[in-house]
């Protein structure tokens, strides 16, 4: 039989095997333990008062004993441990408090989400404010927002393409961000509901004048297309306060041109627009005007040095297809043989009577 345990040296014991830094625990750190808390009884029956000790810690769950009988020392009476296994308690998980927190009802789908960064939590908390004080019911544009909101003016368009703004989620007009639609510049004509678009500035400037004459004319509205901005800006048609019926597009005939051409074409179906259509007039125009200049097949392509290689037939073929296909196999043959016709080869007669040809007969 052993004496008693005494609580405060078993206390003692207790904390120093709960500081070792592993779980498991060998025999010669046991021993060192025991007869550094347990000095006076150290010597006498030790093996009988460190197994009693033990089995009370077993008894508490702070510990576990091998299984196996090969993990034990037999050689003496009783027999001990080769090691032990301390059993740590489990730190309870508080959960953060972005998930209790009391979160506007177009953001509670915040408390759900499986993680969250820190930078996120701050952004979701300002937008959460800004909901509750109505700082988002006048729309603004997509800069100021970010700035308003992150700091910096460009940050939250990168933010829309992350998790955060995925369905169900944040969205532009929750944050009262205007459309980023950029502006077209456009000129009112006439009453026609059609439009007619030009990718360069000097056949624009030049239509526009002569439009200004005619009394009825057959494009109600003439726009610039400023090159490739125009997929960017065609959806600004929808807030000009005209009935958009149709839209021709005038471009230049090589194959950069006839993809922002396209481009174009999806960007408006897309908004719901009527179709850009290519400007059969016109293109009939510049192949008359190249072969009336002496270059019926086009002119050379500039090349620079840090552009990329000739387009491929497979470009070329996709490119063409934004040409009416009568005109097709021609404007092929003229992008294959690595040449161009700039929209610009239109001159004053060639503009005039694509430009005042009634549509009907376009």
């Amino acid at each position: 039989m052993t004496d008693a345990i005494d609580p405060r040296a078993m206390e003692v014991f207790a904390a120093a095997l709960r500081a070792l830094p592993k779980a498991t625990v060998g025999k010669d750190v046991i021993w060192q333990i025991f007869s550094s808390t347990f000095r006076d009884r150290a010597g006498v029956n030790a093996r009988q008062r460190l197994l009693a000790v033990l089995r009370e810690l077993e008894q508490r769950g702070a510990l576990r004993f091998p299984r196996r009988r090969a993990a034990w020392d037999c050689s003496l009476e009783p027999p001990l441990p080769m090691k032990i296994t301390l059993i740590r308690e489990r730190k309870r998980r508080v959960p953060p408090a972005w998930r209790s927190f009391p979160w506007d009802e177009r953001l509670d789908w915040v408390a759900d989400l499986p993680s969250l960064a820190p930078a996120e939590e701050a952004l979701l908390r300002r937008i959460h404010d800004g909901l509750c004080t109505g700082a988002f019911a006048e729309p603004a544009p997509v800069k100021y927002r970010s700035l308003q909101l992150t700091g910096r003016e460009k940050r939250l368009k990168t933010i829309m393409k992350s998790a955060l703004f995925r369905e169900g989620r944040l969205t532009p007009e929750l944050l009262g961000c205007m459309p980023e639609t950029q502006p077209l510049a456009w000129e009112s004509m006439g009453i026609s509901s059609a439009v007619l678009i030009f990718e360069n500035a000097g056949p624009f400037l030049m239509a526009r004048d002569m439009l200004a004459t005619v009394d009825d004319p057959p494009y109600g509205i003439l726009a610039y297309g400023d090159g490739n901005r125009i997929s960017a800006s065609v959806g600004y048609l929808l807030s000009i306060g005209r009935r958009i019926g149709r839209i021709d597009y005038v471009g230049d005939l090589d194959v950069a041109g006839l993809e922002i051409a396209l481009r174009a074409q999806s960007s408006a179906a897309r908004l719901g627009l009527p179709d850009v259509r290519p400007a059969v007039r016109f293109h009939r125009a510049m192949l008359h005007a190249a072969a009336t200049l002496g270059s019926p097949e086009g002119w050379p392509v500039p090349r620079r040095k840090d552009k990329q290689d000739a387009p491929t037939p497979e470009q070329i073929s996709a490119a063409v297809l934004f040409w009416q296909p009568e005109l097709r196999a021609a404007a092929e043959a003229i992008l294959t043989g690595e040449r161009r016709i700039p929209e610009e080869v239109l001159g004053p007669d060639e503009m005039k009577q694509a430009l005042l040809t009634p549509l009907s007969e376009r």
